[in-house]
C-alpha cells in the first residue's frame, strides 16, 4: 500500500480507536453517576463516519452529526477534552456546561447542533449550505440521519427542497439496522433506502461501511461531483449497532446470530488487522 494511503488509514484508525475507548470510559462514568445524561455509543459505526468526514473540507463545509458520531467530531478536529467536557457538563464543553449529553454542535466550525427530533437537523444543513452558496462559498453539506430517521417528514422535505433548488448536500444514511428496538423490516418496506433518490430526481448509492478507506474513496467521488454540479446525493452506509441504543439499553431484542456475524466485521478490528498485515505495523 502506498505511503499516502497507509498514512490515511492509520489516521482514520486513530480517530476510530480513540472514539471507541473514549465511549467505553464514558459508559463507566455514566454508571458512576458522573456523566450528566446518558451515553449513546457509535460502536460499529466508526468506519462509516470517519471515512465520510475524511472526504470533506472541514474549513468550509457544513455538517450535522448524530448521537453515534463521536468519531466524526474527532475527525472534524474537535478536541477530545472538549467532547468529554460536554458529557460531564463542564464549562469548557461546546454548550459551556449547559448540557451533559450529545445535544451540541460547534457552529463556528460548521457543525450544527444535534437534535433529538432527528429529521429536524436535515433542513438546517440544507438551509446553511444554501446560505453559504449565496455568499459564493464552495461549501457542501453532510446531512447525517439514521435508518429510523428516514421515516420522518423532515427527511423527505429536505431531500425535495435540496433537489429543487440544487443545493449540494450529501444525505448520508447511517443504516445500523435498528431504530432503538425497531428493526429495518418494521421501519420501511424496501431493501435499499438510497433507491428513494430517484423519487427526487437525484442519484443514490448503497455501500457496506466497515472499511473506512472504501467509505472515504466512495464519498470523495460523490463530493467532487456535487461540489461541481450543486446536485444533492443520497448515500446509504450499512453498518451494525454493536451495543444497545444507549447506556441503559441491554439490547435483549437483538438476535444473537446477527450481532455475532457483524462482530466479525467490527471496523476497529478489521482496520487494525489491515494495518498489521498490509502495512507492516507491529502490535504494541
Amino acid at each position: 500500500m502506498p505511503n499516502g494511503k497507509a498514512d490515511s488509514l492509520l489516521q482514520m484508525y486513530k480517530y476510530m480507536y480513540m472514539a471507541r475507548k473514549s465511549e467505553e470510559r464514558l459508559i463507566e462514568l455514566y454508571r458512576q453517576g458522573i456523566v450528566k445524561g446518558t451515553v449513546t455509543t457509535g460502536t460499529g459505526n466508526e468506519a462509516a463516519i470517519v471515512g465520510t468526514v475524511s472526504a470533506l473540507d472541514t474549513e468550509i463545509d457544513i455538517c450535522n452529526f448524530m448521537q453515534r458520531d463521536f468519531a466524526g467530531y474527532l475527525a472534524w478536529g474537535i478536541p477530545l477534552y472538549q467532547l468529554i467536557s460536554q458529557y460531564v457538563a463542564n464549562e469548557d464543553s461546546p454548550t459551556s456546561g449547559k448540557d451533559g449529553n450529545v445535544h451540541h454542535g460547534v457552529p463556528e466550525k460548521g457543525l450544527l447542533p444535534m437534535v433529538s427530533h432527528l429529521g429536524t437537523m436535515l433542513p438546517n444543513v440544507v438551509g446553511a449550505v444554501h446560505a453559504r452558496r449565496r455568499q459564493n462559498k464552495n461549501s457542501i453539506g453532510l446531512a447525517v440521519i439514521g435508518d429510523g430517521g428516514t421515516s420522518t417528514g423532515d427527511f423527505h422535505e429536505a431531500l425535495n427542497i435540496a433537489s429543487v433548488l440544487k443545493i449540494p448536500v450529501l444525505f448520508f444514511i447511517e443504516n445500523n439496522q435498528w431504530a432503538y428496538s425497531t428493526p429495518n423490516a418494521l421501519q420501511f418496506n424496501c431493501d435499499d433506502l438510497s433507491a428513494r433518490a430517484a423519487g427526487y430526481g437525484i442519484r443514490g448509492r448503497r455501500i457496506k461501511a466497515v472499511d473506512p478507506q472504501l467509505v472515504a474513496s466512495t464519498v470523495c467521488e460523490i463530493v467532487d461531483k456535487i461540489r461541481r454540479t450543486n446536485e444533492p446525493y443520497l448515500l446509504q452506509a450499512d453498518t451494525y449497532r454493536l451495543a444497545g441504543h444507549a447506556a441503559y439499553d441491554t439490547a435483549d431484542y437483538v438476535p444473537e446470530e446477527d450481532i455475532s456475524k457483524w462482530r466479525d466485521e467490527d471496523p476497529i478490528s478489521l482496520t487494525r488487522k489491515r494495518l498489521v498485515e498490509e502495512i507492516g505495523l507491529k502490535e504494541a
